[in-house]
């Protein structure tokens, strides 16, 4: 479902800044994930460049990601990333979240995947309690806004639920 907004407007405005000089891949929003009663996620508070997620090199200090609009067989579909920079921390760390959604209703080809810790989570929107929405996506603007609430499981059949809101400047078109 595409629907345009005030909030959309001002989200343009924001991602536009700078846009027609600096094309780079861009978000603003979070992520927040919990699983095992730890919380981990990503936090964007304003319009931050990403590396495109295919360009990433170890040892990399930035963060990577894709923002990709394209149309298969299935219709035309999102699929967005977030990568988090090599670091070494405690616990459970966010290293990668990805959603691929179809644009035009239904849920084919549906799914959210996390890597927490070393450990691959996922679910499609057939499973219950993944939500997704595309709030608004564009080829010609090269934009995408996606809400969403969605409870991974693991291998072992673990639980992490993400919650939150992305959106994406200067989208691949494939």
């Amino acid at each position: 479902m595409t629907r345009v907004s005030f909030s959309l407007v001002a989200l343009l405005l924001a991602l536009g800044s700078g846009c027609a000089d600096d094309p780079h891949l861009s978000v603003l929003g979070n992520v927040e994930i919990e699983v095992d009663g730890s919380t981990t996620g990503f936090e964007f508070a304003q319009q931050t460049n990403l590396i495109e997620e295919d360009l990433l090199e170890p040892g990399e200090t930035l963060f990577a990601g894709h923002c990709r609009i394209g149309e298969t067989e299935e219709g035309r579909f999102v699929s967005v990333a977030l990568v988090r920079p090599d670091a070494a921390s405690e616990g459970i760390q966010a290293e990668r979240f990805r959603i691929r959604m179809p644009v035009d209703g239904g849920t084919r080809g549906s799914r959210v995947e996390a890597l927490l810790g070393g450990t691959d989570f996922s679910a499609t929107l057939d499973d219950a309690g993944c939500d997704v929405t595309v709030d608004y996506v564009s080829s010609d603007d090269a934009i995408a806004g996606l809400t969403f609430d969605c409870t991974m499981r693991d291998a072992d059949n673990v639980a992490a639920r993400a919650v939150g809101e992305l959106h994406y400047g200067a989208c691949t078109a494939q």
